[in-house]
């Protein structure tokens, strides 16, 4: 199994959800338990590694689930 996940629609999710709540990166990152960097890796690159997507998820107050789930359009 991939150490990473490539999800386009995840990240979609990270962005509205920083949005909605204004937050910045960092401020995201520490509650995803990441840094900032990472986060813009993520933003970057769509790849997101599997042992963070539950500390994400969690930050988000969604599921792993919910977070890697395909849109509809």
């Amino acid at each position: 199994m991939p150490h990473s996940v490539h999800s386009l629609d995840a990240v979609r999710r990270i962005e509205a959800f920083m949005d909605a709540k204004g937050l910045t990166q960092t401020e995201f990152a520490i509650r995803a338990k990441t840094t900032d960097r990472t986060i813009r890796k993520i933003q970057k690159t769509a790849l997101i590694k599997r042992t963070m997507l539950a500390d994400i998820a969690e930050a988000m107050g969604i599921t792993k689930e919910e977070l890697l789930r395909e849109s509809e359009s």
